[in-house]
């Protein structure tokens, strides 16, 4: 099964100077055999974790150019009259964690988003930037360490701007590759479990993971449960919507 970011993904190539629609059927024609789903966000897909940080994703820049979003409408509409195309739109929580929960050893993800990164370690393909494949040593580059069970510790500690995920005050990259893969190893479980259970360890890594800061970028850089609509395929004619919509594609259908 592929699954395509399809914000991410039609974003890049509708910046890539090409023709979107013919690289997006360029896409499907050579995957006819494959599954594959489209997942789209839409306008409430931040509000969840909003509840938890209001100023998630504050102020991000968007791309507002009207074409855009009506070339974004037409591909999502496109893909809808393929028989192996499913497109899902994501009302709570985002494309990405639909994604995250649905990726299975396999399968392979189109999206340059490092959120979905952690996939690497269920034997998951992410390509990115066409066909460059997401492997350790790409993580190792921009994480410090290669293993892809850490990414998320390196943003609920760091942060991540992007986002307006604050991480730990004053704890940036260089604190960050002080610490032991060992020692992150201890951090993420202390995440995961809030504690529970376990012995007392380490006062130091302790009081990292039991930032109030930590933990609540922690929770925002993880897996949300989901709240989806599958969309109908359509079964008219593709050419029949490509002519409606002045979408001229040299050898459509």
């Amino acid at each position: 099964m592929i699954l395509v970011d399809a914000n991410n993904y039609i974003k890049r190539i509708y910046h890539s100077g090409q023709d979107p629609y013919e690289m997006f059927l360029n896409f499907i024609d050579s995957r006819r055999d494959q599954r594959i789903e489209v997942v789209c966000d839409t306008s409430t897909s931040r509000e969840a974790r909003r509840e938890i940080y209001p100023d998630y994703k504050k102020g991000r820049n968007t791309d507002s150019d009207p074409v855009y979003f009506t070339i974004y409408d037409n591909i999502v509409t496109i893909a809808q009259h393929f028989d192996n195309c499913v497109v899902v739109k994501v009302n709570r929580g985002e494309a990405d964690d639909y994604i995250m929960a649905r990726a299975e050893s396999g399968d392979t993800v189109i999206s340059n988003d490092k959120d979905l990164w952690p996939l690497v370690s269920r034997d998951v393909s992410i390509l990115i930037a066409g066909s460059t494949k997401v492997d350790r040593q790409l993580i190792e580059s921009k994480f410090h360490y290669p293993d892809p069970e850490l990414i998320y510790v390196n943003k609920a500690l760091v942060g991540d701007s992007s986002d307006k995920i604050k991480g730990k005050m004053r704890f940036g990259k260089a604190a960050y590759a002080k610490l032991t893969r060992e020692q992150l190893y201890y951090i993420k479980d202390r995440l995961e479990t809030n504690g529970t259970g376990m012995a007392q360890g380490d006062d130091d890594l302790d009081a990292l993971a039991n930032d109030e800061s930590v933990k609540l970028s922690w929770k925002l850089v993880n897996q949300l449960d989901c709240e989806v609509v599958t969309l109908p395929t359509i079964h008219t004619p593709l050419q029949d919507f490509l002519d409606a919509n002045d979408i001229n594609i040299l050898g459509s259908v």
